[in-house]
């Protein structure tokens, strides 16, 4: 698993690139030092932002919105996570992406790439096959 241990609280940290899809809609998480950011199929990419992981809470302010989510974080096996936002009843699990991705192209480049991820795990809905 990716990720490293810091101080006794079992703060963690995330690295790495990380997808999910549900339902036919699908997502990217990017982790880069204490920043995360996230582009989804709805064609939204958002800035970096700041997160927290506190022994199994996962703190963040949320995407499109000043609002400050938390989550609970479930470390599974194969470098993959779980987090459940209580407040909304969602639950998403997000799988290790081992391709490098570069956010210094334009947004069509971006996204062609991130559609040929998301053919590559077939995240479609029944009317989009």
């Amino acid at each position: 698993m990716t990720f490293a241990i810091f101080g006794c609280e079992s703060d963690l940290k995330l690295s790495g690139n990380y997808n999910t899809c549900d339902r036919g809609l699908y997502g990217e998480l990017f982790f880069k030092n204490d920043s995360m950011r996230i582009a989804t199929s709805m064609e939204f990419v958002s800035e970096w932002r700041k997160y927290e992981i506190k022994n199994d809470s996962f703190y963040h302010f949320s995407f499109g919105e000043p609002e400050f989510r938390v989550a609970k974080i479930n470390f599974m096996e194969n470098n993959a996570f779980e987090l459940i936002y209580p407040k909304d009843s969602i639950k998403h699990i997000f799988k290790k992406i081992n391709t490098e991705i570069d956010f210094d192209v334009n947004y069509e480049q971006f996204f062609n790439e991130f559609y040929k991820r998301r053919k590559e795990i077939d995240c479609f809905n029944e009317s989009e096959k």
